[in-house]
Order: C-alpha cells, then structure tokens, then sequence
C-alpha cells in the first residue's frame, strides 16, 4: 500500500523506466523464493521475497500503476487513443485469468511441480530486459522539456488546450474553493472504497453461495471466468475503440458502465434461481468492470501531468490494495457466514445498494467537477495579454484569444464567501 505511492512519486521526479525495472525486478522475488522453498521444503524465501516485493510497489500494484503512467505520458496528446490503451490494460489482465489456469496446468504436467514457478520467472525476465532495451523514458518532464529560454521564445507557443487548463483550474464547492485535481483524486479514492471492499469481499464467495442455490459446480465457475475473460478481451479489442472514436464512450461513461454492470450483477446474484441465469450474470463482474479503473485512470489524466500522474495513480492503487486487504477479511467473512445461513442473497443485495451509490457519487462528483470548474489558476491565460507580438502565425493568436474568452465565460462572477 505504501510502496506503490513512493514508487509512483519517485517515477514524477526520477523516470519511470528505472522504477518500472525495479518493480518488475521485485515481482521475480517470491518465485525465485518459491523455487528455493520447494527444493529445501521451507518458504521463508517466499515470503521474504513477498516482502521485499511489497516494499517495491506492493506486488502488481506498483507496475500497474507504472505502466498506465508511461500510458498517460506517451499518448497525452490523443485522449480517445490513451483510453483505449487503459482499456486495453484492463482487457489483457482478462485475457490472462483467463489463461492462466491452462498454462499453469501444462507448465506443470511438462517440467514438474516447479514448471509454473520456472515459467514465471522466464517471463519475468524477458519484461526486465524488453523494458532495458527497448522502452523509452517516457516522462515529458524529464525527457522533453528544453533547457534553453532562447529555444522556448523562438518557437510559436500552441495554444492551451481543455485538459491543461483542468491542471489549473478550481471548483466553488460547499462555500469553498477546492483544487479541481484534488477533488478528482479524493472522488476517484471514495470511488474505489466504496466499489472495491465489498467486489473484492465476495470474490470466491459466489461458488459456495451458487453451489447452495443452483448446485454450481467448481468446473462452471472455471468455465465462466475462462468465457468472461476471452470475452472482455474481444470486447476491449473490437467493440470499444469504434465506441470511443465515435464519441459514444468517455472515461465519465466507463467508469458508469463498469459500476451499473457491478450493480446489475449484485442484485441479480440476491435473486438468481437458476444455472442459466448464474452463468449470464457472472461476466457481468468482469466484462464492464474492466472498464471502470480504465475510466478512473483517463479522468486522472485529465487533471495530472507527467509530472503528478505517477503519484495520483500510486495513491489510486493504495487504496484499492488496502481495499484488497479488508474486503476478503472483513466483508468475505461477512458473505461466507451470511451464505452458510441461507441469506447469502441479502448480503449481495446489500453489496447492490453499496455499488448503487458509488455510482451516484461518481455522476454527481464528476458532474460538479466538471460543470463548476473554475479557471483562476495563477497561469492561467486570463493573466496574459491577448496577443503575443513575438509570435506571427495569426491563426495561433486567434485560438489563444478564443481560449481565453472561453474561459472567462466559463468563469462568471467570482463567488466571495
């Protein structure tokens, strides 16, 4: 939990590419424990090695947080294109649960009982060295910016566009002025908390609950997560680039999709009687849910540049790691004991009603965000003149001064508490 956040704000100021090889570095540990333990019947190497990889980004926290900031650097200029490849994130990881059962399974029929373990970390360290030799740096801050104030008058200045503005901007909110990316950080926390301790508590509780209600056998439950993941994948791949290229999904509209699906399945889950219904309900979990921490990472964006963006998605997947700690100790217990009592049903009811308003805090805190923005940032193009003699290209003038009409209109009065 803490880990992740350090790594994150280190990337801002020192590179991802040192971390994000550090972080891969890490995940190599607790196999290289676990094949030391297995040879020698002890696994207090695993479980060093699970500690050192948490101090290193706590497990594939770290390097997911890592990867969707090397994202958010090299895709700033397109947003559609940037989304798509967080979705795409989200896809994969489907693709590989629902791979990896089979994998493990032949890995292990091929080199033993340590062929996973071994396959592991080969794959471990093709990342490390693909990451070494190919991967760029990719934090503009770092890698882009120039050095000579020369160059920088030189060189016609575009002129600033909505997502940088946002980086500037406030909200007038409870008869106070807050931070405009402070508030889409604590949104997307709240967010997170509210959806990710109760997903994450009954996750596994629903093959016992379904083998009480409709006798759901493991193997169907194995063939569900293989169908969810090959079809999130597909999904992710082939649906959802032509739904955002046409203007139909945002990162506003993923994040409610992945929350009304997570709804839609939880209360279906409270009254489902039968196999068929099980089997229709359960890729909704997964399905659009991959899209949500997808949205979540595209708003973030919005508001953080390179040089804040690693450590507002480090923050982002502490919490959903702490969620990960709770949810199966506490809210697990919860549904295991509710559905060994027969009213496994409520608890997923409830479980409904909980996802049902992290929904409706997202639509209402990303809504005032949005639509109550305002632009008083101290460089902010109000403060600047009109036009900008050292510049000749007249076109770039008129976007600049149209940009900052726009902003003043967007403004309106100055409320004063």
């Amino acid at each position: 939990m803490v880990g992740v956040v350090v790594i994150g704000r280190a990337s801002d100021r020192h590179g991802r590419k040192p971390f994000l090889l550090l972080s891969y570095a890490a995940l190599i540990l607790p196999v290289v424990g676990l094949l030391i333990g297995l040879n020698h019947i002890s696994l207090t190497l695993y479980y060093v090695g699970m500690l050192l990889a948490a101090v290193a980004g706590n497990s594939t926290m770290g390097p997911l947080a890592l990867c969707t900031a090397c994202l958010a650097d090299a895709a700033a200029g397109d947003d559609a294109f940037r989304l798509w490849m967080y979705s795409m994130v989200g896809g994969l990881i489907m693709l590989g649960i629902a791979l990896w059962p089979m994998v493990g399974r032949l890995s292990n029929l091929l080199f033993g009982r340590a062929g996973f373990a071994f396959l592991c970390a080969a794959i471990g360290v093709i990342e490390i060295l693909y990451i070494f030799f190919v991967i760029p740096e990719t934090n503009s801050a770092l890698r882009g910016g120039s050095t000579n104030k020369d160059d920088d008058e030189g060189e016609s200045r575009a002129p600033r566009n909505s997502s940088e503005v946002g980086k500037d901007s406030y909200i007038h909110m409870f008869g106070r002025i807050f931070s405009a990316r402070t508030m889409t950080l604590v949104t997307a926390c709240v967010i997170v908390c509210l959806t990710d301790i109760q997903r994450d508590g009954s996750a596994g509780v629903e093959l016992l609950y379904l083998q009480q209600i409709v006798d759901f056998a493991p193997k169907d439950i194995s063939l569900t997560m293989f169908m969810s993941g090959i079809l999130g994948f597909l999904v992710n791949l082939l649906v959802l680039p032509r739904a955002i290229k046409r203007g139909w999904m945002n990162g506003e509209r993923m994040i409610y999709s992945g929350l009304l699906g997570l709804v839609v399945f939880q209360i279906g889950m409270a009254f489902t009687n039968s196999k068929v219904m099980a089997f229709c309900l359960l890729p909704l979990q997964a399905v659009p849910c991959s899209w949500f921490p997808a949205g979540l990472s595209a708003i973030l964006s919005r508001y953080f540049g390179s040089d804040k963006i690693g450590h507002a998605l480090g923050v982002l997947q502490s919490f959903t790691s702490l969620c990960g700690c709770i949810g199966p100790v506490v809210i697990g217990s919860l549904f295991a004991y509710t559905s060994l009592r027969g009213h496994g049903g409520i608890t997923f009811l409830a479980a409904g009603i909980v996802s049902s308003v992290s929904f409706l805090v997202a639509v209402v805190m990303f809504s005032l965000i949005e639509y109550k923005r305002l632009v008083t940032g101290p460089d902010s193009d109000l403060t600047k003149p009109l036009a900008d003699a050292s510049t000749g290209n007249a076109w770039t003038e008129v976007d600049a001064m149209n940009s900052r009409i726009y902003e003043a209109q967007k403004m309106g009065p100055i409320p004063v508490d």
